[in-house]
């Protein structure tokens, strides 16, 4: 099992710097953090006094055996000290993320909430085909109260084919583009000959690039000419 972030520096320089930090925030009322007033007072003369003695150990005028033993010594104290407060502050309800951000504390993370990917592929309306611009509508089959896109889907994927029978054969489909609104437009090109019928199909994709099955074909003739589809027009 891997062990937890430790949010106290490990480099002597940094930890020193982070007690300062944690006593300088705390300072104004300690109580809001749900610090006493005597264990505040505590930490902040350890803090001060292993940070005398980190400058002492670490100048080369008076650095000695006994001075980095010293050194050692409080700044162990003070962490200690500074942990058993750390432990207050995140049971304080009182307390919010950006105050334990600028403390220098652990922010606990929010639980990322694990979405299944679409499964059902979208159903599909005609909504109208003026010229060569066909208006579609996608909507999320498996909803009984909303016509939006499934929550997990953050788009669809929407392909074509041009002939009297849509092909089983998905490589046969041509793709026309990727949407993020569940109402949309397609254009077709010019060159296609009137009363052409164009085939229809999609798939919900998530953030993840997940996706759904292709949904069930619909065809429209263009231009303008009557509407096949496989699934009721709506209302």
């Amino acid at each position: 099992m891997g062990r937890a972030h430790d949010f106290v520096p490990r480099r002597e320089a940094q930890r020193v710097t982070w007690l300062q930090i944690l006593v300088r925030n705390l300072s104004p009322d300690p109580g809001a953090f749900g610090v006493p007033e005597a264990m505040f007072a505590d930490l902040q003369a350890k803090v001060d006094a292993a940070a005398e003695a980190y400058r002492t150990a670490t100048s080369r005028i008076t650095r000695t055996p006994i001075a980095v033993m010293v050194k050692d010594e409080l700044l162990a104290g003070a962490t200690d000290a500074a942990r058993r407060v750390a432990r207050l502050v995140q049971a304080t309800p009182a307390v919010d993320d950006s105050q334990r951000f600028r403390l220098g504390l652990t922010v606990p993370q929010t639980p990322v909430r694990v979405v299944a990917p679409p499964s059902e592929p979208p159903g599909m309306w005609i909504l109208s085909s003026v010229g060569r611009t066909v208006k579609v509508r996608l909507y999320d089959t498996e909803a009984t109260t909303r016509r939006g896109r499934p929550v997990s889907a953050t788009g669809a994927a929407v392909f074509y084919f041009v002939g009297d029978h849509p092909p089983a054969d998905g490589r046969l489909w041509e793709f026309k583009r990727n949407v993020s609104r569940t109402t949309f437009t397609l254009t077709f090109p010019s060159d296609l000959a009137p009363g052409t019928k164009v085939w229809l199909s999609a798939y919900w994709f998530s953030a993840r690039a997940e996706r759904s099955r292709m949904s069930r074909p619909t065809s429209v003739n263009l231009p303008g000419g009557s509407l096949e589809v496989d699934h009721p027009l709506m209302a």
